[in-house]
């Protein structure tokens, strides 16, 4: 997958160099291959993989979500779901991925 992935930006950028796709259109595709692949992947993960999926893919630390949930739970409490040490409530799940 990674070098299909290569090989598509390769195109891209080549089409922004020969004229053939603006920036903004390359940004648009761009984004769109990144929303796709987060709906697959989101589709696949348990509660805790999809939180650090998303935490990462957004460039959250811990604190950052906690920070951004007005420290509603705290960056240990995140860490504990994120491991799967303690399995957050439904409510505090949707809280959570609303965030991310």
């Amino acid at each position: 997958m990674g070098r299909i992935k290569e090989v598509y930006m390769r195109e891209l950028l080549r089409k922004v160099v020969m004229g053939e796709v603006s920036v903004n259109q390359m940004t648009e595709l761009i984004n769109e291959e990144v929303d796709t692949v987060i709906f697959e992947a989101e589709k696949l993960l348990d509660f805790k993989s999809k939180m650090k999926f998303l935490r990462k893919i957004r460039g959250f630390s811990l604190q950052d979500l906690a920070n951004k949930m007005d420290n509603i739970v705290t960056r240990q409490a995140l860490h504990r779901y994120e491991k799967g040490d303690v399995q957050p409530t439904e409510e505090m799940k949707k809280l959570i991925l609303r965030e991310l």
